[in-house]
C-alpha cells in the first residue's frame, strides 16, 4: 500500500474460511433445522447423529459451528475436527481428548486408551458433547470411528451420548452403505449450491464487515458472484473478494476496480490459452480485443452490446477491414461466449432499456495487449 491511501481492508478476520458470522444469508432453514434438531437432542433425548452433505463452499462447516454456538453458554461442549487433516482413529480421538481438556502422557496413548478417557470424560462430564467431524470421508479407520463413537453409551454409565455431527462432500458417502451405520443417521441434510443472487448477498455481507465504504460498487460484488456462480462455492466468493482488495490496496488504489477481480480470479483460474487466441477467426480477435479495450479504460466490469460494436468498428477501421453487420457480430458473440473467452447476460431491470451485458474474466488490459500484438502481426496497422 502507498504511502498515504487509505486502507481498503478493514478487518481481515471476516474474510477467514475459519470466521463464523452473527448472520448466514440463504442457510436461514439449514441453520434453523440443525438447532432444532440439537435442541431435541439437549432436552428430549433425540437422535444423536446428523449428516450434512454438499460440494465444498457450501456453507456446511459454518452453519454446523453456528448452530453449536446456540448452546455454547454451557449447555454443550463442543469439539471439531478436520478429518482430511486427521485421517486416522488415532489422530481423532488425540484431537478430541485434547479438545475437551484431557492431558495426554509423554509416553503416548493407543487409540483404544484415548478412547477410554473419552468414555470416562462423557460418565462424569457434566455436560453434553458435540463432536463434529468434518470432510469425514477422508477417514481411512471409519469403522474404528464412526461406530465407537455412536454406541459409547451402550452398557455404560454414560447417559448421554455424545451428538456426532458428520460433514461429507459426497451425495452418497460411502458409509451409508453399511445398514447399521445408516440407521444412526436419521437426520440428514443435503446443501444446494448458491445461486449468483446468494452469493452476492454473502459477499455483500462480507463487504460491509471487512471493506472501508466507498472502496467497492455493486458492479464489483456482482462480477466476483457471477465468477463464483459456476459452481455456488460461497468460500471461492468471499476469497476472490479478498484477493481483490489485497491487490487495489497494495496498488494504492482508492477502490477495487474490475482489472483487480480477474487479478485475483486468474490466481486459481486457468488463463486464456494463447494458443486458443491465435486459433480464432479474425472477427471473433477484434470483437475479443474490442471488449478487452473498452473494459481497459472503464470502471465497469462489463460492456454494452452497442459500446462493443463501436469499439470494433474502430478497430475494424484501424487495420483496414470491413466491418461485420449486426446479426453476424452477434453470432460471432455467441459463439465467443460459447468458448468461454466472455461472458454475456442480460441487464437488470434497473438500467435504462434492456441490452446485453458483457465481460470477461481475464485482465483486460492484458489480454488486449496479447490480442493488438496479434492483429498487428496478422494484417498491420493503417498508417495514419
Amino acid at each position: 500500500m502507498e504511502m498515504g491511501s487509505p486502507p481498503i481492508i478493514l478487518n481481515h478476520r471476516v474474510f477467514s474460511p475459519s470466521f463464523v458470522p452473527d448472520r448466514l444469508p440463504h442457510r436461514e432453514r439449514e441453520l434453523s433445522n440443525l438447532t432444532n434438531a440439537l435442541r431435541n437432542y439437549l432436552s428430549e433425548g433425540g437422535p444423536a447423529a446428523a449428516l450434512i452433505r454438499g460440494r465444498p463452499g457450501l456453507g456446511k462447516t459454518v452453519v454446523s459451528l453456528r448452530a453449536a454456538r446456540e448452546f455454547s453458554r454451557g449447555e454443550l461442549v463442543l469439539v471439531h475436527v478436520n478429518c482430511r487433516k486427521y485421517p486416522t482413529a488415532y489422530a481423532v480421538f488425540s484431537m478430541i481428548v485434547r479438545q475437551i481438556g484431557g492431558s495426554l502422557p509423554e509416553r503416548g496413548l493407543s487409540s483404544h486408551e484415548m478412547f477410554r478417557l473419552l468414555e470416562e470424560y462423557l460418565s462424569e462430564g457434566p455436560r453434553p458433547l458435540m463432536i463434529i467431524l468434518d470432510e469425514v470421508s477422508y477417514l481411512r479407520d471409519l469403522d474404528e470411528v464412526l461406530y465407537p463413537l455412536l454406541r459409547i453409551h451402550e452398557g455404560s454409565s454414560i447417559s448421554i451420548p455424545p451428538f456426532v455431527l458428520a460433514i461429507a462432500r459426497e451425495w452418497q458417502p460411502d458409509f451409508l452403505v453399511d445398514r447399521t451405520l445408516r440407521e444412526f443417521f436419521v437426520i440428514r441434510m443435503k446443501f444446494k449450491p448458491y445461486t449468483k443472487q446468494e452469493l452476492f448477498d454473502i459477499i455483500r455481507d462480507r463487504a460491509e464487515m471487512g471493506l472501508a465504504p466507498g472502496s467497492y460498487t455493486p458492479d464489483i460484488l456482482d462480477m466476483v458472484a457471477e465468477l463464483a456462480s459456476d459452481l455456488g462455492d460461497a468460500r471461492r466468493a468471499i476469497f476472490l473478494l479478498y484477493r481483490a482488495a489485497v491487490k487495489a490496496q497494495e496498488e494504492g488504489s482508492g477502490g477495487i476496480g474490475p482489472d483487480h477481480v480477474r487479478l485475483a480470479a486468474e490466481e486459481e483460474l486457468p488463463p486464456v490459452a494463447r494458443a486458443s487466441l491465435e486459433e480464432l477467426p479474425l472477427h471473433e480477435k477484434l470483437l475479443l480485443a474490442a471488449a478487452a479495450r473498452r473494459l481497459s479504460s472503464s470502471d465497469k466490469p462489463w460492456v454494452k452490446t452497442g459500446e462493443l460494436k463501436e469499439e470494433y468498428a474502430l478497430l475494424c477501421e484501424t487495420y483496414g477491414v470491413p466491418p461485420l453487420k449486426h446479426t453476424a457480430i452477434w453470432k460471432r458473440i455467441r459463439i465467443l461466449a460459447r468458448d468461454g473467452l466472455i461472458r454475456i447476460r442480460r441487464s437488470s431491470r434497473g438500467m435504462r432499456g434492456q441490452t446485453t451485458l458483457i465481460s470477461i474474466d481475464e485482465p483486460a488490459s492484458r489480454l488486449y495487449e496479447i490480442l493488438e500484438r496479434m492483429l498487428d502481426r496478422e494484417l498491420g496497422r493503417i498508417k495514419e
